[in-house]
């Protein structure tokens, strides 16, 4: 791992924590709060697909 390594890791831990202690401070059971973090997992997944294939998009609605 290089430094670039070591910072996105740390960033990215930062933000899970910052999620996680929202989700936390909120004080629903946790039934519910693993519900809310599936459905913001779903969320981002889907943008990801969306950001991965949008060249792919941009050429279907070209030809249309």
């Amino acid at each position: 791992m290089n430094g670039d390594d070591v910072v996105r890791l740390i960033s990215t831990g930062l933000l899970l924590v910052l999620v996680g202690s929202s989700l936390v401070a909120r004080r629903l059971d946790a039934g519910q709060t693993i519900k809310m973090a599936l459905a913001w997992s779903a969320i981002f997944a889907a943008a990801f697909v969306l950001f991965l294939f949008r060249d792919e998009g941009r050429a279907v609605l070209d030809r249309a």
